[in-house]
């Protein structure tokens, strides 16, 4: 029977390996790690009408935009923390979701005030 939050739990690991890591969590890891077996995740997902690959973009986008907006790491450290291999796939992955660079996108929203007292 297909769990009715397979979804936020596959978000959940995807989130918890990309902190932990910095590399790429995959199907049979995640799978590996929610004891169920690779066919019965992507099942259970494919009821939901989503893709694993779809999830770890959407998951990999909201921490990308982030951590670009916050300014407290480089844009290197950014990309290596979501476990892209490097800078340029990162700016590429940004630019698909934002139609921004990462640099542009810091540019356009400004950097956050910070309190100093």
């Amino acid at each position: 029977m297909a769990s009715p939050d397979i979804v936020r739990l596959v978000e959940r690991e995807i989130d918890r390996q990309l902190s932990q890591s910095g590399e790429v969590p995959t199907l049979p890891g995640i799978a590996s790690r929610l004891h169920l077996h690779v066919r019965a995740l992507q099942r259970q997902l494919g009821q939901r009408h989503v893709a694993f690959r779809q999830l770890l973009d959407d998951r990999r986008r909201h921490r990308a935009m982030r951590e670009v907006a916050a300014w407290q790491h480089d844009l290197a450290n950014v990309a290596a923390r979501l476990g892209y291999s490097d800078q340029a796939h990162f700016t590429r992955a940004f630019r698909r979701w934002t139609g921004l660079s990462p640099t542009a996108y810091r540019k356009a929203i400004g950097k956050p005030d910070r309190d100093t007292g």
